[in-house]
């Protein structure tokens, strides 16, 4: 979303970090320089930090790239997380994380610093009856 003027909030979706190998990575960091008027003219970043597969190791070098490079841009960064595996697994698609692993994604979030984090989900039941709810409001009560 573009909008004028400082009333207006500016958004900047941020593409997703790349790991594979340096070339990649430069690569990404390249395409990200490409949206650099984008990104001066917005106050926030929300990059999308979604699993897609039940390796929780794997969120770690994700999370702490893609919060870097928010970073980068000196921008305030509050990633999406949600708990649910992505659908590019077509597995693990839909099916919750378990409560254990959303905890540690709102750990690395918080340790690589990330000014908050956007927690969401699609469904209209009470969410306090589902684990990552239940970590989320510990994680939440833990902060001092």
């Amino acid at each position: 979303m573009i909008a004028d003027g400082p009333s207006n909030p500016m958004y900047y979706w941020a593409l997703v970090a790349v790991k594979d190998s340096r070339a990649a990575y430069n690569n990404w960091q390249k395409a990200n320089d490409f949206l650099q008027p984008l990104v001066d003219a917005t106050d926030i970043l929300f990059p999308s930090l979604y699993m897609a597969n039940d390796a929780p190791e794997a969120f770690e070098p994700f999370a702490e790239e893609s919060i870097r490079e928010c970073k980068r841009f000196r921008k305030l960064c509050y990633p999406y997380l949600w708990p649910r595996f992505h659908q590019s697994n077509p597995v693990l698609a839909g099916q919750f994380i378990p409560g254990e692993d959303m905890r540690a994604q709102y750990e690395a979030v918080r340790r690589y610093g990330a000014n908050g984090m956007v927690v969401w989900d699609h469904n209209n039941i009470a969410w306090s009856n589902f684990p990552w709810f239940q970590e989320l409001t510990q994680f939440i009560n833990s902060i001092p």
